[in-house]
Order: C-alpha cells, then sequence, then structure tokens
C-alpha cells in the first residue's frame, strides 16, 4: 500500500511539474521597453528588458512603483541602512518584491548599482558638510558596511561611468 502511494504521489509530481511549467518565451524577438520615467538620481535603464516582464506590468503601473520605490529610497533615506534589501523595499512600499526587482533591474540600473550611487552621492555631501569628519565617519553615516565596501563600490561604479 506504501508503495502504491509512493509511485502515485511521485506521478502527480511530474503530471504537476509538465502542466504548470514556465512559460518563457526564449525566441528572439522582444517588445520594446517602455519609456522610461524621468528620475533625477536614476541611471540609465538597462535595455535587455524581457518580454514577458514588460507584458505583464503596464506603464501607470511603473511609474506608480517608482515613485514609490522613489519615496522609500530616496526621500526617506532608506539607503543609509547597511544591511538594506530589496525585501525591505518592496515591504515599505507596499508592492511585491518581484515588481520592485524588476524595476531596479530595468529601470534603474540595478538594485546594487542605484543604491550604493546614492551611498557615494551622500558620501560626497557628508564629506563637505563635515570636513572635519573621519573616512570611517564618513563611511558608516553614508551606509556602507565597511571601509573595504566603500572602496569596492567606488572602484566599480567609476569604471562603469
Amino acid at each position: 500500500m506504501a508503495l502504491i502511494g509512493l509511485v502515485l504521489s511521485g506521478l502527480t509530481a511530474i503530471l504537476l511539474i509538465v502542466i504548470l511549467r514556465p512559460h518563457r518565451h526564449l525566441s528572439g524577438a522582444q517588445e520594446q521597453p517602455a519609456e522610461t520615467p524621468a528620475q533625477p538620481t536614476a541611471e540609465a535603464p538597462a535595455a535587455n528588458s524581457t518580454e514577458l516582464y514588460n507584458r505583464s506590468l503596464s506603464e501607470s503601473k511603473a511609474l506608480t512603483i517608482l515613485s514609490a520605490i522613489s519615496k522609500v529610497v530616496v526621500e526617506q533615506q532608506a539607503y543609509l541602512d547597511p544591511h538594506l534589501t530589496i525585501q525591505d523595499v518592496a515591504d515599505r512600499a507596499g508592492y511585491n518584491r518581484t515588481y520592485i526587482a524588476g524595476l531596479f533591474k530595468t529601470e534603474l540600473g540595478g538594485f546594487f548599482n542605484f543604491i550604493n550611487g546614492l551611498r557615494l552621492e551622500y558620501a560626497e555631501k557628508y564629506k563637505k558638510e563635515h570636513p572635519d569628519a573621519t573616512l570611517n565617519e564618513v563611511i558608516s553615516e553614508s551606509g556602507f558596511a565597511s571601509r573595504t565596501t566603500y572602496y569596492a563600490v567606488k572602484a566599480r561604479l567609476q569604471q562603469e561611468s
């Protein structure tokens, strides 16, 4: 009896995998990405948006979510948290993590690039406002976890520019 139950469970699992497999379009044709909304602190949008992602999110919904991301990350300065994650942004913005992650990737140049770019801008601003501050103080106030991270991010983002 246990053997029959095990076989039936295996067949059910295989059937579900076959029926519910993701429908991915791997053909070369992709839709044109939607026009990029103006974001003062955003980098240029990535040119490789997927067709499936573009179809799942309307332009007005994308703008609404981008506005919520901007409010949380830029206005509320969430980027100063050295342990900030996409899930944190999604929770604070009130949207699904998948949408948030997709918009970071397609419109803002990626989560880490966007956040670390804001941190570097803040570090420069902090240095000017607090000329007596030590480098360690500037780094920690800017949301970087360590001096090593600060230098690595600074080198990578300057190299990409």
